[in-house]
C-alpha cells in the first residue's frame, strides 16, 4: 500500500449528527487506527454510521480488517480529499460510498519487501497472489471495475488516478440511489442509504 506523504495529524473524534454517527480515518491505515476504528463504530453500533476517509493507506492485513467491519456493519463510506491505495479498497468495500466533489481516488498494486531463502520468497509471492486476487474481489463486487482491468493496472501503470468520467463510468459511488431509497421506506442520510433493519445489532 502506499507509504508517501504520511499523515502525523489524529483524525477527528466521531459526531453525531441527528441518528447518524460520523467516525474519520483521516490517517494512515494501520493497526492503531483500525483499531481506534473499531472501538468507535462498537461504541456507536445503534445507529448508522457513516466513515469518512482522508487517507494515503497503509497496512494491507489492516486494510482488510476494516473492510470486514464496514460489510458486517453496512458502514457508509465517504471519501473527503483522498482516498489512495487502501483508502480506495475501503471505499469500493461499502454498499453505500460517495466522494466529496475534488476528492482524488487512486489504485495501485501492492508493494513489499521480502528478504530470506528462495523457497522463502516463492511461499511470499503466493501468498502476495491470494491478497491480491482477496483485494480483486472487494473492488469488483460493488463496482463496473473488472479484474482484467485491474490485472491491466497492475501489470501496466503503476499508480491508477481515477478521473471523474471513471468514478462515474466504474459506478465508484452510488449516490444516486438515495432518491428510490427514500421512496422504499429506508432512511437516507447525507452519504449513504440504510434501511431501517439495518440498524439493528446482527
Amino acid at each position: 500500500m502506499s507509504k508517501e506523504n504520511t499523515l502525523d495529524t489524529k483524525s477527528p473524534s466521531p459526531i453525531k449528527l441527528g441518528e447518524i454517527t460520523y467516525i474519520y480515518l483521516y490517517e494512515d491505515i494501520t493497526d492503531k487506527s483500525v483499531n481506534r476504528i473499531i472501538n468507535e463504530i462498537n461504541l456507536n453500533i445503534n445507529s448508522p454510521i457513516i466513515l469518512r476517509i482522508k487517507t494515503n493507506g497503509g497496512s494491507v492485513y489492516d486494510t482488510l480488517a476494516l473492510v470486514d467491519y464496514i460489510h458486517q456493519h453496512n458502514i457508509g463510506v465517504h471519501a473527503d480529499g483522498y482516498a489512495f491505495s487502501g483508502g480506495f479498497i475501503l471505499l469500493c468495500a461499502s454498499n453505500n460510498r460517495s466522494a466529496s466533489n475534488n476528492a482524488q481516488l487512486m489504485y495501485h498494486d501492492m508493494s513489499y519487501g521480502i528478504y530470506g531463502k528462495r523457497e522463502d520468497h516463492k511461499n511470499d509471492l503466493k501468498h502476495s497472489d491470494t491478497l491480491r486476487d482477496t483485494i480483486h474481489k472487494i473492488i469488483t463486487k460493488n463496482t463496473k471495475i473488472t479484474k482484467k482491468k485491474l490485472q491491466s493496472i497492475d501489470k501496466g501503470i503503476r499508480e491508477w488516478y481515477l478521473s471523474n468520467e471513471d468514478i462515474e463510468k466504474f459506478n465508484i459511488t452510488n449516490a444516486e440511489l438515495l432518491a428510490e431509497a427514500v421512496k422504499k421506506d429506508t432512511i437516507s442520510v447525507e452519504y449513504g442509504v440504510y434501511k431501517k433493519e439495518d440498524k439493528k445489532i446482527k
